[in-house]
């Protein structure tokens, strides 16, 4: 991010920086740009990004999981 931020001042610099609307981007879209874009067919499994990756729902999940199996726990540590 320093090697990019410092370039920017650059006359040679291969970044662009743009105050525009979050929108604009597709509005630059030429069809030539279009046509250079990849495309996908079929399902998109995440077999790379984001796999196995763990959400604030899971973290909640297994807190709960370990609330449930305290009262066995400590039943078991009484007798």
């Amino acid at each position: 991010m320093q090697n990019a931020v410092g370039s920017l001042n650059h006359s040679d610099s291969k970044f662009k920086v743009v105050l525009t609307s979050s929108d604009q981007i597709y509005k630059d879209i030429t069809p030539e740009i279009k046509s250079k874009l990849p495309t996908y067919s079929g399902d998109l499994l995440l077999i790379e990004h984001s796999a196995g990756s763990m959400t604030s729902e899971s973290y909640m999940k297994r807190a709960n999981r370990k609330n449930e199996a305290l009262p066995g726990a400590l039943n078991f540590q009484l007798q």
